[in-house]
């Protein structure tokens, strides 16, 4: 039975060609996704538990580790990797045997800087205010060192197959900490 205000109420359901589940949670009486509703409830809580205080100092404590732990990667290779990257402009050979720096580059960023990082930009200045900016210039310099990790693990940890690199966090995850479960897990 069906309440006025949408809700579903214990009692039979018949043949409605739904699942055992839907059934249950139909007669538990609370709508899902409405506010209020118990899985809004989990998934709030959840927000609070992937987002809250925790996960920024998580984020920015594995940044602050890692510049230092790379001896401030960041600042101390950029002039060298601006120097390569206006290399690959002058060089105008183009083999079939491999990636060039500039497609490494455009491929790199096209990874890193999606929609979901512009997006976020402009609503933390709207939500934050100019002070966010601020905030997001030092997450980005210290995300910077992570990113320069990441990348140097995955180079560390790629396997050659038939003339092709094959790599990823799976990689990196089942030969660096020796891990195929984890490593499954993540695909």
């Amino acid at each position: 039975r069906q309440t006025g205000d949408g809700r579903f109420l214990p009692g039979n359901l018949g043949n409605l060609g739904i699942s055992r589940f839907t059934k249950a949670v139909l007669q538990f009486g609370e709508p899902l996704f409405v506010s209020g509703g118990i899985m809004a409830k989990i998934l709030q809580t959840l927000n609070i538990l992937v987002w809250g205080a925790p996960a920024l100092i998580l984020i920015l404590g594995v940044g602050i580790f890692l510049t230092v732990r790379t001896g401030f990667a960041q600042f101390t290779l950029f002039p060298r990797a601006i120097q390569s990257f206006c290399a690959a402009f002058r060089r105008k050979k183009h083999t079939d045997d491999g990636v060039s720096p500039f497609q490494a580059l455009c491929t790199a960023l096209a990874a890193t800087v999606g929609t979901g990082n512009l997006a976020g930009v402009a609503g933390a200045i709207c939500l934050g205010g100019p002070g966010s900016i601020f905030w997001m210039w030092v997450c980005g310099l210290l995300g910077m060192a992570t990113k320069f990790a990441e990348a140097t693990l995955a180079v560390r940890y790629r396997q050659e197959k038939d003339g092709r690199y094959l790599g990823g966090p799976m990689y990196m995850i089942r030969q660096g900490i020796g891990n195929r479960f984890l490593a499954a897990t993540y695909c």
